[in-house]
């Protein structure tokens, strides 16, 4: 009885699917009736409702186009940042190259030129829409410059041993399998100057209940050897990613 019942469950489930799925597809096409006809504001309304019944690259990417259309180009990026969440590489490129800023700049105190030795500029790169910046020292050659102050944080064993640890402990979310979701989550976190893993931030999400898979794991995670600068420990902020991919 409980095997008949199970079997009903997965049929309704999967009809519903196909249900959501139809609609998601019906909505996405009159998105593309409109945006051919350069009706703009209502291919975003189209746009949306397909994203409401089924999520996907696509109709983020054209509801992104949409709005650039409309100039709105706030929208614009942060529908580019859902569509290559969703592994779409045309997205990350217009991304990258549209809504992520790179700025030089050339320092000229000596406390930064002790430490990165040769230096000559820094390139500074600002997103848009989050508080993420990521300064790179170069040196006349165009060479990156590492400090020779900051040794960063390291998982007991090196890297070898950090995938090992990811592999080893992964679990695939259900829902996730069920949906057929899949793609790398991007997390930021501190390692402390004790070794210890904390404020853990999902940069990049996926869903399906991957970023919280992430989350569990990385506070599984044995004590790191802390970063250090100029030979004392220290917090270090710290980015990491994990591939959820249902090929294995």
């Amino acid at each position: 009885m409980k095997r008949i019942t199970f079997i009903l469950s997965s049929v309704v489930i999967s009809l519903y699917c196909f249900g959501q799925n139809a609609e998601a597809t019906k909505s996405y096409n009159q998105g593309n009736k409109y945006f051919k006809q350069k009706d703009f504001n209502t291919a975003i309304e189209c746009y949306s409702l397909s994203l409401i019944k089924g999520p996907n690259a696509d109709a983020y990417l054209k509801r992104a186009l949409s709005y650039l259309n409309l100039h709105d180009t706030c929208s614009y990026c942060k529908d580019l940042k859902l569509a290559y969440m969703y592994d779409n590489q045309d997205a990350e490129k217009m991304y990258n190259k549209n809504c992520v800023l790179h700025d030089t700049v050339f320092e000229t105190t000596d406390s930064i030129k002790e430490e990165f030795p040769g230096y000559y500029y820094s390139v500074v790169t600002r997103f848009k829409d989050t508080a993420i910046t990521h300064v790179t020292c170069f040196d006349k050659q165009n060479k990156e410059i590492e400090s020779i102050y900051n040794i960063p944080p390291e998982f007991p064993g090196g890297d070898e041993a950090r995938i090992r640890f990811l592999q080893k402990n992964i679990i695939y979310p259900q829902e996730a399998r069920v949906y057929g979701i899949h793609g790398t989550v991007y997390a930021k976190f501190i390692v402390t100057k004790n070794g210890l893993i904390k404020n853990i931030e999902i940069i990049k999400s996926v869903g399906g209940g991957c970023d919280e898979e992430f989350i569990r794991i990385l506070k599984l995670m044995p004590r790191w050897k802390p970063g250090t600068s100029k030979g004392k420990p220290i917090d270090v902020p710290f980015f990491m990613s994990l591939k959820f991919s249902l090929s294995g």
